[in-house]
């Protein structure tokens, strides 16, 4: 039987020791009086969890405050660069893989050109022992967290299917063998919406995250956390018809699919019928937005990306919507047309009542989040 007291002295135990950790990252050297003056908690609450985290590691207790009178109070210094993590991306084509510390800073970096999707495990564990063959302070890494593109069931560490990569139903519990390191893995979405979350103070929930990359993903954060469904795959909105009789057929079967309108890949199929010529990215479409003919078809491509939003907000009514993904770069040229189109004849919603921005992290939401997973898994069970 559960023994609930002891269950809730867990939770409150691990809420407490996020909240101190949080305050100490944030103010970097402060006292443990201030901490207990700003979070409520007592003195020996914040003295018990600043002893756990000194004994490994995270923190020190080094020199003394000025003081005009009485005993000088102790001050806790953070430690960013204690702990490590590693955060890695995978594409149909390459990969991309990060380390960073405490404070989500990218320390080092390197892209991976061709990777063999058939075995994938064996793909990760090449990338990451030839990304730290010369780093010498392996024992410092948390674990490796990993974003995919496909519905990922995160309990059982399982990619169930990620249709671009051609892949199903691999399992990454093998890699934790073969690493000797926790791992982690998440949609590419989830992933982003971690990072954009918990990077910016000013988001607040629920948020919900667009990613626009060759399809079109989606997370929601409720209440601090991950939305994922009853079978994992809550947020794939990209397969939401806006056009049932119309005639684009998506590869899931269906007709009319947003993705078909507002991806990355509807995006360069439309300026490849206005323009007669081929690119291989957005980045050549916007490079060229001068042209009349390109900014008509990408003001036309901001108002089927709001269309998809308008029904968003609907659905969710969320505090927050986040635009990320490879267009989120070219947040001056889309974001007051995608506004316009969301609010305009708009008689449930108005710029007050939520706000729609494009991703701060930019192309590294993903990965950035990610490398989040080892770190919140560090601070629930150290």
């Amino acid at each position: 039987m559960l023994d609930l007291d002891s269950f809730y002295q867990k939770v409150v135990k691990n809420n407490n020791r996020k909240k101190i950790f949080r305050v100490i990252q944030e103010k970097k050297r402060i006292t443990k009086l201030d901490i207990s003056r700003i979070l409520n908690l007592s003195i020996t609450t914040v003295s018990s969890n600043i002893k756990d985290m000194v004994q490994i590691g995270l923190i020190s207790e080094r020199g003394f405050e000025d003081s005009t009178g009485g005993r000088k109070a102790q001050v806790i210094e953070y430690l960013p660069d204690s702990r490590f993590s590693l955060g890695m991306e995978l594409k149909e084509t390459h990969a991309r893989i990060i380390l960073t510390n405490l404070d989500s800073t990218i320390l080092k970096e390197r892209c991976f050109d061709a990777i063999d999707t058939n075995i994938l495990i064996d793909e990760c564990k090449r990338i990451t022992e030839i990304f730290l063959e010369d780093f010498d302070q392996r024992d410092r890494i948390m674990g490796l967290g990993i974003s995919l593109p496909g519905t990922v069931n995160m309990k059982t560490s399982v990619l169930e299917n990620a249709p671009n990569m051609h892949v199903s139903n691999v399992s990454f519990k093998k890699l934790e063998e073969d690493l000797n390191m926790p791992v982690y893995i998440g949609n590419e979405a989830n992933c982003s919406a971690y990072g954009e979350y918990e990077y910016n103070d000013t988001f607040k929930s629920p948020l919900f995250y667009i990613s626009v990359t060759e399809g079109i993903g989606s997370a929601i954060i409720i209440d601090r956390k991950l939305y994922n469904g009853k079978n994992h795959r809550a947020g794939e909105i990209g397969h939401i018809s806006i056009d049932c009789n119309g005639d684009k057929l998506c590869s899931c079967g269906n007709t009319g699919c947003w993705e078909l309108f507002a991806s990355e890949r509807a995006l360069e199929k439309s300026f490849s019928d206005a323009t007669g010529s081929s690119v291989v990215n957005i980045d050549e479409i916007f490079k060229r937005i001068g042209e009349p003919v390109v900014k008509k078809l990408v003001m036309n491509y901001a108002k089927y990306l709001a269309v998809g939003i308008r029904n968003l907000l609907m659905i969710f009514d969320p505090s927050f919507i986040v635009i990320g993904g490879n267009i989120s770069k070219y947040e001056k040229e889309l974001l007051p047309a995608v506004k316009k189109h969301v609010f305009e004849n708009n008689e449930f919603y108005t710029e007050k009542d939520i706000k729609i921005e494009f991703s701060r992290l930019k192309e590294n939401s993903g990965i950035i989040g990610a490398s989040l997973f080892p770190v919140k898994n560090m601070l629930e069970f150290f």
